[in-house]
């Protein structure tokens, strides 16, 4: 199977890219792991292959619109 095709396949199947589909997967592991361990957000970002904890901040911000710690801490406060 080429990129493309599985790329081709995902689309069709989901009405969305592949790269979509990584993406919301990553943030539910992420969220997951924030809400339901104690992991340091290092250890998260390790745990879902970012190479860097600031690249996984990033990514998080872009994405859910607030920090991993905000997030977090603002979960723990809705509880």
């Amino acid at each position: 199977l080429s990129p493309q095709y599985m790329a081709n396949i995902v689309k069709q199947v989901t009405g969305r890219s592949a790269g979509e589909c990584i993406t919301e997967n990553l943030i539910q592991q992420a969220r997951s792991l924030l809400i339901t361990t104690s992991l340091s957000i290092q250890e998260i970002a390790d745990q879902l292959g970012f190479k860097n904890q600031s690249h996984f901040v990033t990514f998080f911000h872009r994405a859910v619109g607030m920090s991993p710690k905000a997030f977090r801490m603002k979960k723990n406060s809705d509880k």
